[in-house]
């Protein structure tokens, strides 16, 4: 385990050119910029990311019966970035899933058509 020091910080530039102002660890990095900590900080990352009000307002737009395809869709977007997956995997994947989300939304439709087709047909009883 990395311990903090006695207020040093961080030797790492952030993105904009500036020195890092975050407490260093032992190996003179803060968290998020330790090479010893970088799959630890990713991994804090992508859950900081997960809580977002953006992301729970997103969530909330997607049909439930969607959420899978939605979850692994950006699994395979995470993979591809990283380099883990082939390009045209991913590519293919994408297809078939807007194929598939296709096919959910023409069913909801139908399913709304016929459930107000029924309320018409029992509204003139």
């Amino acid at each position: 385990m990395v311990q903090l020091t006695n207020r040093q910080l961080c030797h790492a530039t952030r993105k904009d050119g500036q020195p890092c102002q975050a407490p260093a660890l032992s190996d003179g990095f803060c968290f998020g910029h330790s090479p010893a900590l970088a799959e630890k900080a990713r991994q804090a990352r992508l859950r900081g990311g997960q809580n977002k009000a953006q992301a729970v307002r997103l969530r909330r737009l997607i049909p439930p019966r969607l959420a899978p395809i939605f979850d692994r869709l950006e699994q395979v977007l995470d993979e591809l970035h990283s380099g883990k997956l082939d390009p045209r995997i991913g590519s293919s994947m994408a297809t078939v899933a807007a194929a598939m989300c296709r096919l959910l939304a023409v069913g909801e439709l139908e399913e709304r058509v016929r459930s107000l087709e029924e309320s018409s047909k029992n509204a003139k009883r």
